[in-house]
């Protein structure tokens, strides 16, 4: 079964504004849903990285030459 993934823009955002962006669009997250997030390479994420760690959220960077997709799971039950 494949899923759908939401995919939300924040490169244009910078702190405290990113952060402030990527919680309130991670709020939402539901039981077994996909999000990601694009950010541009030289954004600052180590606030993003360190909320998604301390909420143990399941999560997989993907590096490429100019962006970071930061696609997040649902905790599922």
């Amino acid at each position: 079964m494949s899923q759908q993934k939401q995919i939300n823009d924040l490169s244009l955002f910078d702190c405290p504004q990113l952060f402030v962006q990527f919680k309130w669009l991670l709020k939402d997250l539901n039981l077994g849903k996909t999000v990601a997030f694009r950010f541009n390479a030289g954004q600052d994420l180590k606030d993003v990285l360190r909320y998604l760690e301390m909420k143990r959220l399941q999560y997989k960077r993907i590096d490429s030459n100019n962006s970071i997709t930061i696609v997040v799971e649902g905790m599922s039950v």
